[in-house]
């Protein structure tokens, strides 16, 4: 539905959008300028089959999510996606997968990412340096957050999973008042920092 290309420092604002993803991947942001920007405000939207994510991030601009809500009709488990610039959010609600990579780095406050219908990890994070502060993460039967080759901090977050390890990787985490409330408290990343 969006495609944000180029090498213009283009910058789109959603607000009060229902971004209805039926058939595809609905947002595509390649945008070649660190200053581009896709910004979703006070927005909600679906995944409505499988396959699908709500969008495919590799510019070097940033995508932000503020006070938004998006479901998954369809079940896909299929992540949504962001391998550069930035992705950040703040009191948003993700019911479908997420994997960032290469060098994205990002910062999620107050947000929620639910994957249990799916039983697959809500989030996965490598690349940069990433900051979880007061967010909830649920995954059913999968490890809920998986730290990859990057630095992770994780501030005052609920994590619900009934994996062995309801957090795993071989990244790095750095942490402060994690509350499990699944019946999985496992840690195995291959660094931790109080």
């Amino acid at each position: 539905m969006l495609a944000v290309t180029g090498s213009a420092a283009s910058i789109v604002n959603l607000i009060n959008c229902y971004l209805n993803c039926t058939n595809n991947t609905g947002v595509t942001f390649s945008a070649a300028s660190s200053s581009a920007a896709i910004n979703i405000r006070n927005c909600s939207g679906d995944l409505g089959t499988t396959g699908i994510g709500l969008f495919a991030h590799t510019s070097t601009g940033s995508i932000n999510v503020f006070n938004s809500d998006f479901t998954n009709s369809g079940g896909s488990s299929t992540a949504t996606t962001a391998s550069a610039g930035g992705f950040n959010t703040v009191n948003a609600r993700f019911q479908f997968p997420i994997t960032l990579s290469s060098t994205n780095a990002s910062t999620f406050e107050y947000s929620l990412f639910s994957t249990s219908p799916q039983n697959v990890t809500a989030l996965t994070l490598n690349g940069a340096s990433h900051s979880c502060k007061w967010c909830r993460f649920d995954s059913g039967s999968a490890s809920s957050v998986s730290i990859g080759s990057s630095a992770a901090m994780m501030e005052i977050c609920t994590v619900s999973s009934s994996n062995t390890n309801a957090l795993t990787g071989a990244g790095s985490l750095s942490y402060s008042f994690i509350s499990f409330d699944g019946s999985s408290s496992g840690v195995n990343t291959s660094t931790l920092v109080p």
